[in-house]
Order: structure tokens, then sequence, then C-alpha cells
């Protein structure tokens, strides 16, 4: 059964009549639906936002479809198919994103991991934060304050900072104690400009060659053709040629003809040209952390050595 399927993937059909929205059955294969336009609409519009929640209220609100969260996040954004690709066939179904679309979505949900449903405040750097000594992600806390006036007025004060989740609930890190989101920013607005520069720079200085895979693919190409050679002269047995072609399938998969080098940084650019803290300043919680995912990758945070932490930043 299982090499009937594979056989079936190969030729690009079917195997399930579990279709996702924006795509129909048509002659044993997945074509693009009427729901194609909404379904790639509202996944542009997640890209944009990065919000699961407000990406489901648009679906509903614009194109009337509706979808619960989960359901959006499984069957459409980590469906490898929107990409036209599913198992070892690259070109199984009409693609609605291109693979650098779908790259940039499995990030932002693996960013979005730590934002609970129930969560209020819209912490800026959820998902960016790296624990320096266990490699764990940072969760978002609140550091309470108590403030008593003259008159013997108490204030009390909530303000949202970050620690580590292995210590705090398994004391299995040493990197202890709670830092406040202010510091976060105060930190990254003196210094992250200088480092855009000298990432620019190391950029800049690094050679871009482009890559061409089209020799490497011929000769995997030539290993497959030798392969069913030795099976058809008995000098291997079907269980070998189908695993060793299938392997040689995956490695031909994955290379493109021609890698290109990568883009300009030009958002890093754009940083270094603007007065970007005045603009930052303007923006909302949702607003800023949007910014910082668009050119940070993730931030290291060392433990206290007095009151000082070092902070590692590593850009997209």
């Amino acid at each position: 059964m299982a090499d009937v399927f594979r056989t079936k993937v190969t030729h690009g059909e079917v195997i399930t009549g579990k279709v996702p929205h924006g795509y129909r059955i048509e002659n044993k294969h997945l074509v693009l639906s009427e729901e194609a336009p909404a379904i790639q609409d509202t996944i542009f519009y997640f890209l944009k936002h990065q919000s699961m929640n407000q990406a489901v209220q648009y679906l509903k609100d614009t194109h009337g479809i509706i979808m619960s969260v989960q359901n959006f996040k499984q069957s459409i954004l980590r469906n490898e198919k929107i990409t036209g690709r599913y198992r070892s066939n690259e070109t199984y179904c009409p693609r609605l994103v291109s693979d650098e679309a779908f790259h940039q979505i499995q990030r932002i949900l693996d960013l979005n991991s730590n934002i609970k449903s129930s969560q209020k405040y819209p912490y800026i750097f959820t998902g960016l934060l790296v624990c320096a000594e266990c490699g764990q992600k940072m969760g978002g806390c609140h550091i309470n304050t108590v403030s008593k006036r003259k008159d013997k007025t108490v204030l009390r004060y909530k303000y949202p900072a970050y620690e580590c989740k292995r210590h705090r609930s398994f004391r299995k890190c040493d990197n202890g104690g709670a830092i406040r989101e202010v510091r976060i920013e105060e930190y990254l607005l003196k210094n992250v400009k200088k480092q855009v520069g000298s990432y620019i720079a190391d950029f800049e200085a690094k050679s871009k060659k482009t890559i061409d895979n089209r020799q490497k693919k011929n000769q995997l190409e030539k290993k497959i053709d030798r392969l069913k050679d030795l099976y058809l002269n008995e000098a291997i047995t079907l269980e070998e040629y189908k695993t060793d072609r299938e392997e040689l399938e995956i490695q031909l998969n994955k290379l493109s003809d021609i890698k290109q080098p990568p883009e300009n940084p030009e958002a890093f650019i754009n940083m270094i040209n603007k007065d970007f803290e005045s603009m930052y300043q303007c923006l909302d919680n949702q607003q800023k952390r949007l910014f910082w995912r668009s050119v940070i990758k993730e931030i290291r945070l060392s433990k206290r050595s007095g009151c000082r932490r070092e902070y590692t930043i590593i850009f997209l």
C-alpha cells in the first residue's frame, strides 16, 4: 500500500479526500479552487500582521470564509502543499506562495509559539529572546513593585519583563532573575545601529557567488539510472533499489538548478540612513514587535554579572 501511495504522489495524484481550503480535486489531481485568491490574500495578510487571530478574522470579514485559528494554522500555514510541494514531488500541485514566503511563515509561527491565547499584554520581544546559558526561549512575565508615599498611600506597579522559563520552572538553568522590557529597548536603541553598520560591512565584504547545481543534479540522475541497471541485472534486491533510489531522489529534489546570491540587506541599510529612533517612538507594541522581527533573528541574554547582562544580537 505504501508503494501505491508513493507512486500516486510521484504522479501528482491525491491519496486522500481531505483537501485544504484553496484547492479542489479534479481528475485525481489538486487544482486551485474559487477560494484560492481569498486564501492567498489572507496568507499575505498574516505575513504582514503576524497574527493568526487577526488573519482568521480578516478571512471571515473580507472573504466570508470561517476557519478556526488552529485549522488555519495546520491546514494552511503549516501545509507544504501551498508551495506546490508534497513529500518528494516538487510539482505536486499549483502553489499559492513562494518558498521564501513559506519559510518566513514558519519562522513567524515558531516565534509566536510562546504567545498564549489568554495573554493580554503584547510583549515586544516574544520569540526573539533566547537564554544564552541553556538555549531556551525566554518568556514574558511581570516585575511587581510596591512604593509607599509619605502620606502612607501604597502604589503597586507591574513592569513587563522576560525570564528564562527553564530556571523559573525547574531551576535547571543558572540564568535567574527577570529583565524589564524597557531595558532591552534602551539597549537596542543605543547599540543596534552601530551593530547594523558592522553587519552590512561584513555582508559586503563576503564574496557573493552564484552556485550552479546543474552538474551535481546530472550526476545524481546518472546514479539513479545506474541503480536501475543494477536492479535489472539482479545485482541488488528490489528493496535495496527502492531505498537507494528514494535517498537519491531526496538529494535531487533539494537542489535548485542555480542558487542566486543573497539580496542586499535593504532593511538594514534603511535603518542606517533613516532616523528610525524617532519613528520607533511612534509605534505601538505590536508594531514594535514587527519592526524588530524584520531585522533580528534572535537576541541572546547572558545571566547577570552584578547588574549587567551581555547581549548578543543575531541579525536575519
